[in-house]
């Protein structure tokens, strides 16, 4: 195996290298509306034959039959991205600099062609350790439905950003009241972590 692979069950690392972020980034536009099990290991496979930041500064033909040769799915929509983070400057920088993966803001990354709210904050909050951010993933969904009964919370990732706001700023309120078993208050990506383990469980 390459010396870089995703390894799902554990996705947030606050110490990555510059290539790393690049691959993490690149690894959750090819998550939404698949399974990581399923989607991780052809991703992996990816990047054990293939540099990801050689791979993105392909024409997008390109990495578009490299997805397609390792079976990744939704061809158009990920080559777009991956098209996009490899090229494109937002905000006056290059997306593939050290500078814009640390520290943009999360609205930034939602202007990449096919990243919504969701797959944005799930990149930022598994890469910077105190974001306050929210991955509405069903899991969070349901468990929020569970824990705030009188709110009324959609059953799938909103795709307004205000509504995703809102629905966003209970989990982070939420993040900041509860203490790990440690005595420890959670970071936002811990307590996703937590409760997708809760709900994996319960399967």
């Amino acid at each position: 195996m390459g010396l870089m692979t995703i390894d799902y069950k554990k996705p947030t690392k606050y110490t990555r290298s510059f290539a790393e972020r690049i691959e993490f980034l690149l690894w959750a536009t090819c998550t939404p509306g698949k399974s990581s099990e399923e989607i991780t290991p052809k991703f992996n496979a990816l990047c054990v034959e293939h540099s990801p930041l050689d791979v993105i500064r392909k024409p997008i033909n390109e990495i578009k039959n490299i997805l397609k040769d390792y079976k990744i799915g939704q061809y158009t929509r990920i080559s777009k991205a991956w098209d996009s983070i490899g090229k494109d400057c937002i905000g006056g920088q290059k997306i593939a600099s050290g500078k814009f993966l640390k520290y943009a803001p999360r609205d930034h990354f939602t202007i990449i062609p096919g990243l919504g709210m969701k797959t944005a904050s799930f990149f930022v909050m598994s890469t910077r350790k105190w974001e306050e951010v929210a991955a509405l993933d069903t899991h969070i969904l349901k468990w929020l439905t569970r824990e705030f009964p009188m709110f009324e919370i959609p059953k799938v990732t909103p795709t307004n950003k205000h509504r995703y706001r809102q629905v966003e700023a209970l989990f982070v309120g939420a993040a900041s009241m509860l203490t790990k078993p440690d005595g420890q208050p959670y970071t936002c990506a811990e307590l996703d972590l937590a409760i997708w383990k809760e709900f994996s469980n319960n399967n």
